[in-house]
């Protein structure tokens, strides 16, 4: 998927947490509603980030036309993860795309 799809990216301090702490908190923001229970969300761990990207191919183009509820769906995921890394005590700056209007 191509970087200028991501939806929104969080990047850790420099105590950026073990791979088990990330992977447990993706799998518990992966948790998160979603239209149609679609779940349009791709994950990706860097070294020091966590990148969320919304999956086109999850987009359901007769309720959706205009990619709103996927972006509502990637939304609600960060968000799950964004508040289980405070939880964590993990520190983080968030960046979101330009907006396209």
């Amino acid at each position: 998927m191509a970087e200028d799809e991501s939806v929104k990216g969080a990047e850790m301090n420099s105590d950026f947490p073990d791979l088990e702490t990330v992977s447990s908190a993706l799998a518990l923001a992966g948790r998160a509603p979603s239209v149609h229970n679609s779940q349009p969300w791709q994950w990706r761990v860097g070294d020091q980030s966590v990148h969320l990207y919304a999956n086109p191919d999850l987009l359901l183009p007769q309720t959706d036309p205009d990619a709103r509820d996927l972006t509502l769906s990637c939304g609600a995921a960060f968000n799950d993860f964004r508040t289980l890394s405070m939880t964590c005590k993990q520190s983080s700056r968030t960046f979101a795309p330009p907006s396209s209007t």
